[in-house]
This record gives structure tokens, sequence and C-alpha cells, in this order.
């Protein structure tokens, strides 16, 4: 079955979510870059910012320069 690309995005950004909200990533700490993410979670570069996205809207991350970021505070 092919996973539809916003369903792909969903799921990244609820595995992004359970690793600030397990404390992979703790408060302040900078996250894996883009294209660390990518290949740790096997996919695009692009589904990656996206989920992104989703988590500096909601200011769990916020956004330090192109293609890093760095959490917020623990969800």
């Amino acid at each position: 079955d092919l996973i539809v690309k916003s369903n792909l995005v969903n799921e990244v950004y609820s595995q992004l979510l359970n690793m600030l909200a397990s404390g992979e990533y703790p408060e302040g700490s900078k996250l894996p870059s883009e294209t660390q993410l990518s290949e740790q979670l096997g996919v695009s570069r692009n589904t990656i910012r996206t989920a992104m996205s989703k988590l500096i809207a909601l200011g769990l991350v916020e956004n330090q320069q192109i293609g890093r970021a760095s959490c917020r505070e623990r969800v």
C-alpha cells in the first residue's frame, strides 16, 4: 500500500513530537539537521521540513538557521 504524502508528514510530525515529549531532545538543545532527520526517519528533507513547520507553528521548536532548529519547551 502506498502512503499518502500528507499521512507521511503526519507520521513524521508524530514521531518528532514523541522525540520531544520523551526528552530525547531536552529544552534548548539543538535538533539534528533536516538531512540527518531525513536519513534517520527514511523520508525526504521536504517531508521533514513540512513536519517541522507544524512544530514551529505550535511554538514547540524554533528555527535557528536553515535546516536546523532547537527545542523550545517540553511537551
